[in-house]
């Protein structure tokens, strides 16, 4: 479980990483990582599941291991991602 202050829950905090965060998408869910250098707050990320991805009625019936799987890709690329961001 991730602790509370990195967790996105509010629609203002996925308003914020759609303009100025990153996206991994995988077939059973979407991860977004918004990191806001210079302000004294963690990263946060949150994760999307729901018809407006198209990907729920998959996700709703997909084993734990699979969902664990497409979680670990996610949260990798979006953590390289950002670390090759912060490198330019």
């Amino acid at each position: 479980m991730l602790p509370a202050a990195a967790r996105m829950r509010r629609r203002a905090d996925f308003a914020a990483v759609v303009r100025g965060g990153g996206r991994v998408g995988r077939p059973l869910l979407t991860g977004h990582l918004l990191v806001r250098p210079g302000r004294d707050e963690p990263a946060r990320v949150g994760f999307v599941v729901s018809r407006a991805v198209g990907t729920a009625p998959q996700a709703s019936t997909a084993r734990q291991a699979d969902l664990a799987a497409e979680l670990d890709l996610v949260l990798s690329t979006l953590l390289r991602r950002q670390g090759e961001a912060l490198r330019r």
